[in-house]
């Protein structure tokens, strides 16, 4: 059993809110802003999870899904953590100059 199982399963039916068993878009879009990735991110997220081009996640994509996300959240957080890092460097780099 995958790490993450239980509480994706958790999030599925909080996201399924017709509780068919199935994450429509417009479920998915309303679940998935809550990650505060950017819209674009989001749709690439779709497409990848969505990819027999159901129009709907399944239990299984939807994991795959929330799999997807984790990861764009941990490459947004290292990029930012980066640029903090050169930013930092950048401004001790000019004081140093004066």
């Amino acid at each position: 059993m995958a790490q993450n199982t239980l509480v994706y399963d958790r999030w599925f039916a909080f996201a399924d809110t017709d509780r068919d068993g199935r994450v429509t878009g417009k479920d998915a879009v309303s679940f998935f802003e809550k990650s505060g990735l950017p819209r674009d991110v989001l749709a690439k997220v779709w497409d990848m999870a969505n990819s027999g081009r159901q129009g709907y996640l399944d239990r299984m994509s939807f994991h795959k899904a929330m799999d997807l996300i984790s990861l764009a959240q941990q490459v947004r957080q290292r990029h930012a953590c980066t640029k903090r890092k050169l930013h930092v460097h950048a401004a001790k780099s000019e004081h140093s100059k004066t």
